[in-house]
């Protein structure tokens, strides 16, 4: 069923039977507070979005096991990684295990650079991809209208470990990325982990 998996959570391609709950999620005004796209107001609004990331070959939902509840979406849209997960889960360390998962899984198809662009207000965000290793790259304005108005960007980065790379441990035992050199514009990131 699962696609990959991690300790407690699963990974599978979203399908159209998920519109529900991802239109909950993302007609959620706290949830989609720094998403780069305004509340969902119509489930055949979600339902098009679905469509969308069907086409997409690394667009998977996140499930907690056992239950296989959907409780969010991690993407990467080369070199472009983003995710997002119900209010209701935040604070239980699923996005640093949803990414520290879908990073390995990347790593081993030998993707070189993932990339983030996360609204600055979005704190909590940014401190999870800097605890794997991001590094900002670049700061932008009036890049988004949120709910909230008008938001900024923060670009960050993060290189493929390299072979015999031993990389520097963190708390959970991943290990950071290697070095990249090059910048650019990207998609979205948003969680509270």
């Amino acid at each position: 069923m699962y696609i990959f998996e991690s300790p407690r959570l699963g990974f599978r391609k979203i399908t159209h039977a998920d519109v529900p709950v991802f239109h909950e999620m993302l007609s959620n005004r706290e949830a989609t507070r720094y998403w780069s796209t305004l509340p969902h107001a119509t489930l055949s609004e979600t339902h098009t979005w679905i469509t969308g990331s069907a086409t997409l070959t690394h667009d998977y939902a996140i499930l907690l096991k056992p239950t296989n509840e959907v409780i969010g979406k991690i993407v990467y849209r080369g070199p472009e990684i983003g995710f997002l997960l119900h209010p209701r889960v935040w604070g239980r360390g699923y996005a640093t295990e949803a990414l520290e998962g879908f990073l390995q899984v990347l790593w081993e198809e030998g993707v070189e650079v993932v990339r983030a662009d996360v609204d600055p207000r979005n704190e909590k965000c940014l401190k999870l991809l800097k605890r794997f290793g991001f590094r900002t790259t670049g700061q932008a304005e009036g890049t988004y209208v949120t709910w909230e108005g008008v938001c900024g960007s923060v670009y960050l980065e993060l290189g493929r470990p390299r072979v015999g790379e031993e990389g520097e441990k963190l708390k959970d035992g991943e290990v950071k990325g290697g070095e990249v050199g090059s910048v650019a514009v990207v998609a979205d990131a948003e969680i509270a982990d």
